[in-house]
């Protein structure tokens, strides 16, 4: 749509709480628009990474490719974006998920935004390496299950 929303990267802020854990700058640094901006004003700011929040839950990798990246790659504003050239646009869990959406969010974003220190991001989220996850998915599964 070429239409986007900035949400200010805080601890207390659900939907951007994976990026701000993961130390990272806020591009428009306190001076958030009232609406959505277009291509113009992203590229202003230029940020080193664009977040997909909710991406993570709403869609298969291959939808975020065909809805978010190829959009971004295939206008001329958003083809100059630094983070459309390094393939840093990430996807992250959403404004309502929960404790377990979000180990596997900060987990995606980690991997993302950091892969020499937490190995690649495969894309699908199940492709995680098993001796690449960041969490036990067993033992999680054991506790929601009451097997403290």
């Amino acid at each position: 749509s070429g239409q986007f929303r900035i949400a200010p990267l805080h601890r207390l802020g659900n939907n951007t709480k994976s990026y701000y854990r993961l130390g990272m700058r806020d591009a428009f640094e306190g001076q958030y628009p009232d609406g959505p901006v277009g291509y113009e004003e992203l590229l202003r700011a230029d940020p080193d990474y664009i977040g997909a929040v909710g991406a993570l839950t709403s869609s298969t990798h291959e939808e975020f490719v065909t809805n978010v990246i190829e959009p971004f790659e295939n206008n001329e504003n958003g083809q100059q974006l630094s983070a459309v050239q390094n393939g840093n646009v990430v996807r992250s869990g959403g404004q309502y998920m929960g404790p377990i959406v979000d180990m596997f969010s900060t987990e995606a974003v980690a991997k993302q935004v950091y892969p020499d220190a937490f190995g690649e991001w495969p894309g699908p989220v199940g492709e995680v390496p098993e001796g690449e996850r960041l969490f036990d998915r067993q033992r999680l599964l054991d506790i929601v299950d009451g097997d403290l």
